[in-house]
């Protein structure tokens, strides 16, 4: 058996959860009702379809569902693109970016070109053959930068 002023202690306690407990959802009722939606009027649909040929047109998807769904309204047809790859793409361009302003300031800072491996590992490679020749690192840096924003361009204009 608990001593008189343990179960007080424990009844106190209680009665405070429980009376917490009810003045939170009460509190959280009020705060969540006056959440208002811009849009609670106006209805919208919107179908996401996955594999589509790369050549598929908009026009050519709006006249089909048009003719399939004749009762239906369509407002917008929308093609995509991989974000995942662009933003893969758009990632590495960045660090070509930041890598070719650090090569820039150096070169204004001392004057001198830096020349770098930039194969995998080639800071560990001493040896100076074919496979394995150092370049200066303003050019590689900014082709690299040139080549992947080409690519960026050519993967967001594709749109599959």
């Amino acid at each position: 058996a608990l001593p008189i002023y343990n179960t007080r202690i424990l009844w106190l306690h209680t009665i405070i959860a429980v009376l917490y407990l009810i003045l939170t959802v009460l509190f959280m009722k009020h705060h969540t009702s006056a959440i208002k939606y811009r849009d609670e009027h106006t209805m919208r649909h919107t179908l996401f379809i996955t594999g589509l040929p790369k050549n598929a047109e908009k026009v050519t998807i709006e006249e089909h569902f048009k003719e399939a769904y004749p009762d239906s309204t369509i407002v917008s047809v929308e093609l995509c693109y991989d974000v995942a790859e662009v933003l893969t793409i758009m990632e590495k361009r960045n660090n070509a970016e930041k890598s070719l302003q650090y090569f820039t300031d150096l070169y204004d800072k001392d004057g001198t070109h830096v020349m770098i491996n930039p194969k995998a590992c080639g800071q560990f490679c001493c040896c100076e053959f074919a496979a394995c020749q150092r370049v200066d690192a303003i050019e590689y840096y900014t082709q690299m930068k040139d080549e992947l924003h080409q690519k960026y361009l050519e993967r967001k204009d594709r749109k599959s």
